[in-house]
């Protein structure tokens, strides 16, 4: 069978592609994914349904974790972690649903990616979203397919409503509303989980339509590579349990996530060309930003021990402090926050108060070390190689530490294991620390850009077209061709929703 259109990854963006898509029962869609997929809600692990995922490292046949350089002072290896399940990331994460801001759409805008502005992606938002606080409204969406909610401060835990109250008593102002378009301050976490139950794009996307009879998944199944005829993709080599064989598609989709659509890409003989024939692959064409722009979120976090001895809940967070540092021109670029699951870490009970950078100037980049599909890749961050990142993530440990000494937070907390105090008594200590023990939120994205075509790093245009290519696009959050100001998420699943129109109108 040939289908119309083959869809590679069932994540964020992916499977919200696929409901849009095979809404046109004249249009042959094929999803497909490496991970297990779970067609029955009563045959799903807690793992995904009930539990919110809280670093990497967790043993977890739904997690794929990579080896990953953030710095080179850090201090041992460090993960990077995907979803290995029908629900990519958005059914392994945090719960977390949180927007990037109206600058970030209009920044992208400004790189000459006109239809990515905040006025044109607010609808699109707005249709994936079930609010139950705010639905309705000129932001909001009532009638989609994921469930929204916040944690009023009142239904809080402990030590959550203990980080609310600090913030107020440290005069940081109230927004209730942290996907509205000013979000500044202390707010709720817009959280897409129903009743207990985290809302993938599986649950909330996928299985409404798995009855389609133009709609074939296929999970555990791993795509190599793309098949062309000249510059036209016409399918992809994939393997299973049961050997390798090609799948023949007249459109295909990469919606494999930041690492997995360029090491698609690049194994297909689509990236920079010198590096595609050093590892003797074939080049069908040069497009040198193939891995490169690799954003993420750099984050340190600050550990407390759990002082009244809560006990662990898989629980979403559920506040939020966001704030504009003082070596910034950027709005909104530092988040604090308090995790609402303590955690045991050298036999002590203990919260994490995280930092985050949430935009970065700098810019890592992706590379295939093989052209076997087995060997994973070279991930390097170059987090801090700006001078200005790391003075704003310093800046931002300063204010956690500040707030953890209000009257509020030390009823919950007790001293602070990490960093120690020496850490903090001059710049060269604390951005030595900083540099030793900086991670991130797994926010992976900006290696297939999306840009005009004398963007020299850029790999797709704004519709997610491939450059020198015929009937290839890559949609996820690759095309970002800079991180947004929140977790992406939200944001994944807005450009799923928003390329299918496009992709549509192509097919």
């Amino acid at each position: 069978m040939v289908y119309d259109i083959i869809i590679v990854g069932a994540g964020a963006a992916g499977i919200p592609l696929a409901n849009r898509l095979s809404a046109d029962p004249s249009l042959s869609i094929l999803l497909l994914d490496e991970g297990q997929d779970f067609a029955e809600f009563d045959t799903m692990p807690s793992d995904l349904s009930t539990r919110y995922g809280i670093g990497t490292g967790i043993v977890s046949p739904f997690y794929k974790d990579y080896e990953v350089i953030y710095h080179p002072q850090q201090r041992g290896p460090r993960l990077t972690t995907l979803g290995k399940v029908v629900g990519g990331g958005t059914a392994i994460n945090g719960g977390t649903f949180l927007r990037g801001c109206p600058e970030d759409f209009d920044f992208w805008a400004s790189l000459g990616n006109n239809e990515w502005s905040y006025k044109k992606a607010l609808p699109y938002f707005r249709k994936l979203e079930l609010d139950v606080d705010f639905g309705g409204d000129e932001f909001h969406g009532s009638h989609g397919p994921l469930h929204i909610r916040r944690v009023k401060p009142d239904d809080m835990l402990p030590h959550t409503k203990a980080f609310w109250d600090a913030c107020i008593e440290r005069n940081f102002p109230v927004c209730h509303d942290a996907n509205g378009p000013e979000f500044v301050g202390v707010a709720e976490v817009p959280i897409n989980d129903c009743k207990g139950i985290r809302i993938s794009t599986a649950i909330g996307y996928l299985d409404p339509i798995r009855h389609r009879q133009n709609l074939t998944v296929r999970s555990e199944i791993h795509v190599n590579r793309i098949l062309f005829e000249a510059s036209r993709a016409v399918g992809v080599e994939a393997t299973t349990p049961k050997g390798d064989y090609d799948i023949k598609g007249r459109r295909v989709v990469l919606s494999a996530g930041a690492l997995g659509s360029p090491m698609i890409l690049l194994r297909s003989g689509i990236g920079p060309a010198k590096n595609l024939e050093t590892l003797g692959i074939p080049v069908k064409e040069n497009l040198p930003g193939v891995g490169e722009n690799l954003q993420n979120h750099p984050v340190v976090h600050l550990y407390y021990i759990n002082k009244k001895n809560f006990p662990i809940e898989n629980l979403p967070n559920q506040v939020l402090l966001r704030i504009m540092s003082l070596d910034s021109s950027s709005p909104k670029d530092l988040s604090i926050g308090l995790d609402s699951r303590p955690l045991t870490k050298d036999g002590m009970s203990l919260f994490r108060m995280p930092v985050s950078l949430e935009f970065e100037d700098s810019v890592g980049k992706l590379e295939l070390k093989s052209k076997n599909p087995a060997v994973s890749p070279k991930v390097e961050y170059r987090y801090l190689e700006c001078e200005r990142d790391i003075r704003r993530l310093s800046e931002g440990m300063q204010i956690a530490a500040w707030l953890s000494l209000s009257k509020s937070l030390r009823e919950v907390l007790g001293d602070r294991v990490s960093p120690k105090n020496a850490d903090f008594t001059s710049d060269n200590t604390m951005n030595n620390w900083i540099k030793g023990n900086i991670s991130s939120y797994h926010h992976n994205c900006g290696t297939c850009k999306m840009g005009l075509s004398t963007d020299p790093w850029a790999v797709v245009d704004q519709f997610g077209s491939v450059y020198g290519t015929e009937n290839l696009s890559v949609v996820d959050g690759s095309i970002m061709p800079h991180v947004v100001r929140g977790n992406l998420n939200a944001t994944c699943v807005m450009i799923g929703e928003r390329m299918s129109d496009w992709i549509r109108e192509r097919t």
